[in-house]
């Protein structure tokens, strides 16, 4: 049975004006990649906010312990982890569009193409390097989890507003590891645009072509010479092509 003095005190804030450029966006520095990454951020502001309220109707309902779980700690860790595999896909998927488009423009070979694909391994470097900036959330978890235990077990109206600052600090915290995702993103983007860089420059090997073209004019030269009455021919030469060519 849950009890009636947690259910009268727990009030779940709002966290929106807490989430900051999440909810606001603004010139950041994804700004100039599109809409695709946008979406990332309305996801994950807009799955922070939806548990939340879930948060808020088991509250009310009396069900305290499943409302805490609904915005504890996994919720948390969950979102990000998902959004910072989503953002690392999406550049890898960019990247890789654009390396396939400028290696058909310079008429690479398929084989030389394979060299230049990203993988799954590249793929999931990246997305590690994106979630090492949510390392200062991660940290404010532990907190999170500690406040919604203590509170769980004593609903003490001290201990519910210590809880509420907790929760706070991690709404903004997430904003502050987004902000660095965004800037990790922009320095994945630029390192991959660097390999697309030499892609552009790549040009097929001439030497076969000239060397062609050296075989073919020697070749003709020689005919020349024969047919010139400067050198004879070599015995294994058809007497009937020196004529039929005179």
């Amino acid at each position: 049975m849950s009890d009636p003095r947690v259910s009268q005190t727990l009030h779940v804030p709002e966290l929106g004006p807490h989430l900051g450029k999440l909810i606001s966006g603004g010139a950041g520095v994804l700004h100039s990649h599109g809409s695709e990454l946008v979406e990332c951020r309305y996801w994950l502001a807009t799955r922070i906010l939806t548990r939340a309220g879930e948060a808020r109707r088991l509250a009310a309902a009396g069900e305290i312990p499943q409302a805490l779980a609904a915005i504890g700690p996994e919720t948390w860790l969950d979102a990000w982890e998902s959004v910072a595999g989503r953002v690392g896909r999406r550049i890898v998927a960019s990247a890789g569009e654009r390396r396939e488009a400028v290696a058909s423009a310079v008429g690479m070979s398929a084989r030389m193409r394979r060299r230049y694909r990203l993988g799954e391994v590249e793929s999931r470097a990246i997305i590690a390097r994106l979630g090492v900036r949510g390392a200062g959330l991660v940290a404010d978890l532990g907190a999170l989890e500690a406040a919604s235990l203590e509170l769980a077990k004593d609903p003490r109206p001290d201990l519910e507003t210590a809880w509420q600052g907790t929760l706070i600090r991690v709404a903004r915290r997430l904003e502050a590891a987004w902000l660095g995702l965004e800037k990790a993103a922009a320095e994945e983007r630029a390192r991959l645009e660097g390999e697309t860089a030499r892609i552009a420059a790549w040009r097929k090997s001439l030497w076969p072509v000239f060397a062609f073209g050296v075989l073919i004019l020697g070749i003709a030269t020689y005919l020349g010479l024969i047919l010139g009455g400067y050198v004879s021919p070599p015995g294994w030469f058809p007497g009937q092509w020196i004529e039929a060519l005179q």
